[in-house]
């Protein structure tokens, strides 16, 4: 049976990796390598902030230019509704004084129509014969002009009737015929001036018919009534339309025409 040798076994020396021409130079690449690591990872480092710090610059003149373009823009709009309540309140103003002015333009024109138009009026209105029975009625009448200036196309109606009841409004007739050859017209009356003859009008509109003797008794007890109306329509000096009601009772007391309570007109 051997027995081992055991300096065979000491005598063995590890291997020294810092010996031989192959173990130099890997410990070499693996130092070589870790100093290029470390460089690059400091580059890619700086690079980063580098691009971070010019990034956050650009954002930032970004966000100053958007918020003076902001601010730009509400003093912009400020500024307007400053300049359109400025102009809506000058507008107003200017409205207001030209509605003025039209109002008070108004006015005097309003005035000075109604100061110096012509105004037509019935002048020496009347029954010139006492009423009998049996005898035609005849009533009459004489237009004037009580205004400063002249009055032309003038047409007038003229009526005499008997009602049951004393008028409220006059319905007998209306407005005035405008056929300048009928008897009641004429195409000029100066100023202050009464028509140049009467006019005169029977009972019902006919010369022939006879007041009976029960119309006569009827109107002196005061169950009928006698009524003599005119209607007269003219132009004035400013083309405007003038329109008079004249309207009379007969009383039998004073055996006259007197001014009715109601339906003399005068425009």
């Amino acid at each position: 049976m051997s027995r081992r040798n055991p300096k065979s076994t000491q005598n063995r020396q590890p291997p020294n990796n810092h010996q031989g021409g192959e173990g130099h130079p890997k410990n070499c690449n693996v130092s070589i390598r870790g100093g290029v690591e470390i460089d690059l990872s400091q580059n890619l480092g700086t690079k980063y902030e580098a691009e971070h710090e010019e990034r956050t610059t650009h954002d930032n003149k970004q966000l100053f230019w958007a918020r003076l373009t902001l601010w730009a823009l509400v003093a912009y709009t400020f500024v307007t509704i400053l300049m359109y309540c400025a102009n809506r309140k000058a507008a107003n103003a200017a409205e207001s004084a030209a509605k003025t002015a039209r109002d008070g333009l108004g006015i005097t024109v309003e005035q000075v129509h109604v100061s110096q138009r012509a105004y037509l009026t019935t002048y020496d209105f009347n029954i010139p014969e006492p009423l009998q029975p049996n005898h035609p009625v005849r009533a009459i009448l004489t237009i004037k002009n009580s205004g400063p200036t002249p009055a032309t196309d003038i047409h007038f109606a003229f009526q005499v009737f008997i009602t049951d009841r004393k008028l409220v409004k006059l319905t007998a007739i209306g407005k005035a015929p405008s056929d300048s050859r009928t008897p009641f017209s004429t195409t000029f009356l100066g100023a202050q001036q009464p028509n140049s003859r009467p006019n005169e009008a029977w009972l019902d509109g006919n010369r022939n018919r006879l007041l009976n003797s029960d119309e006569f008794n009827a109107i002196n007890a005061g169950t009928k009534f006698l009524y003599a109306v005119a209607v007269i329509d003219y132009l004035d000096v400013f083309k405007h339309q003038g329109h008079t009601v004249s309207c009379s009772i007969y009383i039998p007391d004073i055996h006259a025409l007197v001014g009715c309570e109601n339906g003399s007109v005068l425009e």
